[in-house]
């Protein structure tokens, strides 16, 4: 649950999920189709075991978390040590609906964990390379910068990997 959690705000943080942000070409889909893992962009190298190789299994790993923290016997529901280490109690439902809509939405942990995420995920694309920085943005050369989400209030979000979230010091 605690992993779960961290993933949740994680996510949230790193896209617009609310209803008013969905598309007309997302709310017109049927909750099938809404279920997808963030893209990968530019500068991510899926072939490389210790940069981008690892993202995508990381999103499955990330469903499978949210998928144990809302439907197991141990979830959101049962430990309430955890949850209140995080949230106040009336946010449980709050919570146990965003960690849903990350999920996309499904109804039982079977769906939950052969599924693919919301389809607002689907928006998302990570990249390797740093966005054009503006007077208010210093991106990755900012200091202890590891990753940000540029263009969240719009479509098409980038989440930036910049080159030290790679490495563990």
């Amino acid at each position: 649950l605690l992993i779960a959690t961290t993933v949740c705000l994680t996510l949230t943080n790193a896209a617009p999920l609310q209803g008013s942000s969905d598309t007309p070409a997302l709310a017109a889909r049927n909750v099938l189709a809404k279920r997808a893992n963030p893209r990968l962009g530019e500068g991510i190298d899926e072939g490389n075991e210790q940069m981008g190789g690892r993202m995508k299994p990381a999103f499955k790993t990330a469903q499978q978390l949210l998928a144990h923290a809302v439907f197991s016997d141990k979830g959101l529901d049962k430990d309430d040590k955890i949850f209140k280490h995080y949230f106040k109690d009336d946010q449980k439902d709050k919570v146990k609906k965003v960690m849903l809509k990350l999920m996309g939405d499904p109804g039982s942990m079977d769906e939950a964990l052969n599924g693919e995420g919301a389809e607002q995920l689907g928006q998302i694309t990570f990249q390797g390379v740093d966005t054009e920085n503006t007077d208010d943005d210093e991106g990755c050369a900012k200091d202890g910068t590891r990753m940000y989400t540029e263009n969240y209030d719009n479509e098409d979000p980038i989440t930036v990997v910049c080159e030290d979230a790679w490495y563990v010091y």
